[in-house]
């Protein structure tokens, strides 16, 4: 499944300019990998900071862009 999605976000990172991932320190394991290639400037690395993350995912969605995020649900 994350191989698979893996591939859809890269492919919608190609036909919608305004997409932007936020990732958790967890690219490989949400599948992050093939868009952060290619799209290093629309890939954000933000730690272990999900409320941080969040929060900025908030405030991209303000100014048009489309926030994908994804962490584990809980540690």
């Amino acid at each position: 499944m994350v191989a698979a999605f893996s591939e859809v976000i890269a492919d919608l990172g190609m036909k919608h300019k305004n997409i932007v991932v936020l990732d958790g320190d967890l690219e490989e394991d949400c599948g992050f990998m093939e868009f952060h290639k290619k799209f290093p400037e629309r890939f954000l690395e933000l730690g272990i900071m999900e409320q941080h993350m969040v929060s900025t995912a908030s405030a991209l969605s303000r100014q048009g862009f489309i926030p994908v995020l994804g962490t584990y649900a809980r540690f």
